[in-house]
């Protein structure tokens, strides 16, 4: 099923790209003592790569489900709402985006 694969690679790209965005938005600069350490990220900014990855994992299975069969009215539902879910925790992100200068 070359189709549902090509959806799983949109799904994880997605994923990263969103995971990326929320960093690069929302992540603080560690301390120059721990320079070989990675960026604070901080809780926040945790819940929302976690709640991206998680929509954009959903919106992956929904649609390579819909390869095999019709989605029904519950699947449309689904697929919709998980879309809309990475949209928002990404808009939400960008909202909170740390402001240099």
């Amino acid at each position: 099923m070359p189709a549902a694969g090509l959806i799983a690679c949109f799904a994880v790209c997605g994923a990263v790209l969103g995971a990326g965005l929320i960093v690069f938005w929302c992540g603080r600069p560690g301390l120059r003592s721990n320079f070989k350490g990675r960026g604070k990220g901080g809780f926040v900014m945790n819940m929302l790569e976690l709640f991206s990855s998680l929509a954009w994992g959903a919106l992956g299975w929904f649609l390579a489900g819909a390869t095999r069969t019709p989605l029904s009215d519950a699947g449309a539902l689904a697929v919709v709402g998980s879309s809309a879910l990475a949209v928002v925790v990404l808009g939400a992100a960008w909202l909170l985006r740390v402001r240099w200068g």
